[in-house]
């Protein structure tokens, strides 16, 4: 059921989660002593004359040194002037002086950071003012920084603690949700509802809930009220649409993927959807049509391949469908050497239940899944289909059912092995496992998902000249995989020690797919290690120019910056790193290498 939640999770569920939407220059806390002697210094802070505010209040000191407006503003100061430490020393003082006050300091040091979108050191700063005191608002402003890094347990922790005094019920229910616990979900989103009757975030996450565990009429109650409250929001029709296909309401759902279509003309699963609802109702001309522009506009979208496929099947057009099921066969290594007229004949809708299956699995409904193919139907790839969705409602037993009776009805359905070698794999018991995908891979030869998914277990267990193999057979079957020599490079260099021979696959790679981050990033790596900094560098940096650079491409840069002895440079991308994910795997190397550059403890 993660699926759907997933997909749509940051798309939708987080659009309250605005860590960015702090004022400019933080407030001054409280009434302020010597209040009119600040005046001309916060108007100077105003206009970033950061120098005349510290000559301001260095004066407002001497004068009063107990005034601890003087050092919050002081703070602000040297921060805009890039003196970080200078800032800290202003919040330790005011600490010592008075511990409420040292909150507000390193509280405004955090807010100010947000706005430079340098989320790590807000977090720094907030996690010192909470040592101090729990403020409901640091403690909002961590759980949102969390949120945008999508630390979902990290935000939990922190919306927890503030549910008895300043609760966030509606971010807490999207949490649940993409956790896949409904019933806190339910509970959270319920309670958001009372607050504000006008929460729509409320009414999608109830919507979705409902939806996922079957609960149909609830789930349509509550979106609609969310298409009555939130007119604009265009997966309203979606998830309508879905509901009535579910109901059979077959009129009614095409008018909802139509709307959404109109809509959102881009976007494949309106197109996808209508094609399958138009199949159920034998109107196979128009599903055709409809599977065509979904493929427009994603051509490389293996679900799309077999709507249509099916639909071809239908229509007996069974050349048309051998060639759209067979570049779909990376998902179902048997349609590649099947004649179509052998597939999905089983029983008469067999290939409109097949590409309703696909449709429900892609969308996380597994429960639907299993309902919409009985235990025992008559087509073995029909009984793959449900055997997938039990295995992902973790109904292994119930998977390997279905799978062994598709077996012994078709020995040769792929897609029956690995799911059963996953299963084993699963259960601790590689050596049954690995010669299920042997086999599977002697009934697909030319798989790349089988050859991959073997070479995957071999990495595993440490048999790497096993992998390579695998992946090598991959690239001599589809020598534009880039997958393959990514692979290949990470296993020579990291097992095998053979920095030359990773450097040319890796090389290789990059060549097919320059735009491939992570192709890209071993690469760079290789060259880190080879000591070839300079090359390291423009790898790097090519893919930071994409803006797509992820925490361990900055992390890494910043490594090959201190060996090209750019200090600044390389704390820069280390807090690039933290700022993108504050709990990555490198993400205690980085933070201990920044405070080792920056002085700062």
């Amino acid at each position: 059921m993660r699926r759907l939640v997933k997909a749509l999770f940051f798309l939708i569920l987080f659009e309250a989660a605005t860590a960015g939407s702090a004022l400019a220059i933080p407030e001054t806390p409280g009434p302020m002593l010597n209040g009119p002697a600040h005046n001309e210094a916060i108007e100077q802070l105003k206009l970033g004359e950061f120098r005349k505010v510290v000559e301001l209040e260095k004066g407002v000191l001497e004068r009063d040194p107990a005034d601890l407006t003087a050092r919050f503003m002081l703070a602000i100061a040297y921060l805009g002037l890039n003196e970080e430490k200078k800032a800290v020393e202003q919040a330790i003082l005011a600490n010592y002086a008075e511990p409420g006050f040292g909150v507000e300091i390193y509280g405004a040091m955090g807010r100010y950071y947000i706005t430079k979108r340098r989320f790590h050191k807000a977090l720094v700063y907030f996690k010192e003012a909470l040592k101090i005191k729990e403020d409901p608002g640091v403690l909002k402003h961590v759980a949102s920084i969390y949120l945008g890094q999508g630390l979902l347990q990290n935000a939990k922790e922190y919306l927890e603690k503030l549910v008895p005094t300043d609760p966030d019920y509606l971010n807490l229910s999207r949490i649940y949700l993409a956790e896949t616990d409904f019933e806190k979900a339910v509970e959270y989103a319920n309670e958001a509802i009372k607050t504000d009757p006008d929460a729509t975030g409320a009414y999608l996450v109830l919507g979705t809930a409902h939806l996922l565990t079957g609960k149909l009429d609830q789930a349509e109650a509550n979106f609609r009220i969310l298409g009555s409250t939130n007119p604009d929001f265009f997966l309203t029709s979606y998830f309508m649409g879905v509901i009535d296909m579910m109901q059979k309401d077959y009129k009614g759902a095409l008018n909802n993927f139509r709307t959404l279509i109109t809509s959102s003309p881009r976007l494949k699963e309106g197109y996808l959807n209508a094609s399958v609802v138009l199949h159920l109702e034998g109107k196979l001309d128009a599903a055709a049509d409809m599977a065509r522009k979904a493929l427009k506009e994603d051509p490389l979208d293996p679900v799309a391949r077999m709507v249509l496929g099916s639909v071809y099947l239908s229509q007996k057009e069974y050349d048309k469908a051998h060639e759209e099921l067979a570049m779909a066969s990376d998902a179902f290594p048997e349609f590649q050497p099947y004649p179509a007229d052998e597939i999905l004949k089983g029983c008469g809708d067999c290939s409109a239940r097949f590409s309703l299956a696909l449709i429900y699995n892609r969308a996380g409904l597994f429960r639907q899944t299993a309902e919409l193919i009985p235990e025992g139907s008559a087509d073995p790839l029909l009984k793959i289909m449900r055997a997938r969705a039990l295995q992902k409602l973790g109904d292994t037993d119930g998977a390997e059912t279905e799978y062994q009776r598709a077996l012994q009805e078709r020995p040769e359905m792929v897609s029956a092995y690995i799911g059963l070698g996953e299963i084993l794999e699963a259960r601790d018991d590689g050596s049954n496992a690995v010669e299920l995908y042997k086999l599977a891979s002697q009934k697909a030869p030319d798989s790349v998902r089988v050859r991959g998914r073997l070479a995957e277990f071999y990495g595993k267990t440490g048999e790497v000249d096993k992998a390579v193999a695998e992946y090598m057979t991959v690239i001599a079957v589809s020598p534009g995989t880039v997958s393959a020599y990514r692979k290949i490079a990470s296993l020579m260099a990291d097992a095998m020690g053979d920095l030359d021979g990773a450097l040319e696959f890796a090389r290789t790679g990059s060549a097919l797919a320059p735009e491939d981050v992570e192709t890209k990033d071993t690469l760079g790596w290789i060259y880190y290690r080879m000591g070839m900094y300079r090359e390291a560098l423009d790898t790097y940096q090519a893919v930071e120019k994409t803006g797509r650079a992820n925490p361990v491409v900055y992390y890494r840069m910043g490594l090959v910056y201190l060996k090209l002895d750019m200090p600044e440079n390389a704390m820069a991308a280390f807090e690039m790193a933290l700022d993108q994910n504050d709990e990555f795997t490198e993400a205690p190397e980085a933070k201990w290498r920044l405070k080792i550059l920056s002085g700062l403890s």
